[in-house]
């Protein structure tokens, strides 16, 4: 008679959600917090042979439930939730570590700013851009506190087990600014949501263009206001344009309006231009409105000075909408030989790029053909197979 095996239970992969929780840093709305829905929808089809568990923070909103509902969850209280260099550590250096730790598992945190410097068992983390370590010297409020968060962010992702970024300009500044051997970088690209594709419904569109009042054939930039995304030169760029060019036309921005220290230098630039009404702040706009905009804007003007990736680019290829970009950091990269490229220094070529999308109705057309089949390039599907085999080749290293 032969006795039954004893089989382990299989590790669990713990995927950290807290990016699709409203109020949880800044991730919500944004780049890191796009991917992290887009990965954490599809991995559980993609990973169906792994132990998958979803970390959440409470005290926040839940994420959307049919995300939710795919995982068993791990929940984390952190103390003193509204300081965040108290968050940082004792909650990120202390609970988190316990909370994972107990699971024997491998953590994937969305962004290498969530994960701990120290314990907390295997982990994976992604580092999608490098600005703070770039400026950690230079930022608006920094000081010790900042410099000793910029400390441990590095030393988070050098003890992990593997670092995932989304471009090769970020793998190689990984290695740079941070010293992780290239040996432990996977680069696997973002994709565009399913939502980001060609709406030719005019009753939609009719009803987004009246919501904010916009003109037709506006240029659209969408991200943040912060000092790199390049705003008030852009600003000055669309008054150099010719007024007979310009003439019923809007620059319509897209971003969080809450950090007025940062929308103070752009509205000044719009008064002392006299565009107030010819550019428009929009604020943050849902996920059903932004495919609309970028599928009624002339172009995307993208004119910032670094990007870790550049999803507001790749978003509006694949609605069809032309991109005018910035030729520096991963830009290229996403928007390849699909766009209108300008030195984001140089106010003049950014003026030169958008007189010529607003003026040329041929090459608009050409840029939105060659922008959707550069954009089909990029999917989801492949992004979360190379994620899968990374657990599974850290699973098998640990037995």
């Amino acid at each position: 008679m032969t006795r039954p095996e004893n089989k382990r239970p299989q590790r669990p992969v713990i995927i950290d959600l807290r990016a699709l929780q409203p109020g949880y840093k800044a991730h919500f709305g944004r780049g890191i917090g796009r991917v992290a829905q887009e990965l954490a929808r599809r991995l559980p089809q993609a990973a169906g042979d792994l132990n998958l568990k979803g970390l959440i923070q409470s005290g926040l909103p839940l994420p959307d439930r049919t995300i939710l509902g795919k995982y068993p969850l791990i929940t984390i209280r952190h103390p003193w939730p509204r300081s965040r260099v108290l968050d940082r550590l004792p909650g990120q250096e202390l609970v988190l570590p316990l909370v994972t730790g107990r699971q024997r598992g491998l953590t994937h945190f969305m962004a290498h700013l969530d994960g701990p410097a120290w314990g907390g068992g295997p982990a994976v983390v992604t580092v999608h851009d490098m600005i703070l370590a770039r400026r950690a010297g230079e930022l608006a409020g920094g000081g010790w506190a900042r410099k000793m968060l910029r400390n441990l962010e590095a030393r988070a992702a050098r003890r992990a087990r593997a670092v995932i970024t989304v471009s090769a300009v970020t793998a190689q500044e990984v290695t740079d600014y941070l010293g992780v051997s290239p040996d432990k970088i996977t680069t696997i690209p973002s994709a565009a949501g399913e939502q980001f594709r060609p709406i030719t419904d005019p009753e939609r569109l009719a009803r987004i263009n009246r919501k904010y009042g916009l003109t037709s054939g506006f240029v659209l930039t969408v991200g943040g206001f912060d000092p790199r995304k390049n705003l008030p030169r852009l600003v000055r760029a669309w008054k150099r344009v010719p007024a007979s060019v310009r003439k019923n036309r809007q620059l319509v921005l897209v971003g969080s309006l809450e950090d007025r220290s940062q929308v103070r230098p752009v509205a000044e630039e719009i008064e002392k231009q006299g565009l107030t009404g010819s550019v428009r702040l929009l604020g943050q706009v849902s996920d059903e409105e932004l495919p609309l905009l970028y599928n009624m804007a002339r172009a995307l003007a993208f004119p910032s000075f670094y990007e870790g990736f550049g999803l507001p680019a790749l978003e509006a290829m694949s609605c069809g909408c032309p991109v005018l970009a910035a030729r520096i950091s991963a830009i290229p990269e996403v928007v390849g030989e699909a766009g209108l490229y300008f030195d984001p220094a140089k106010t003049d070529e950014i003026r030169q790029a958008l007189e010529t999308a607003l003026s040329h109705e041929t090459l608009a057309a050409e840029l939105s053909g060659k922008g959707m089949k550069r954009a089909a390039l990029f999917t989801w599907d492949r992004a979360v197979a190379d994620l899968a085999e990374v657990y599974r080749k850290i699973l098998r290293s640990l037995g």
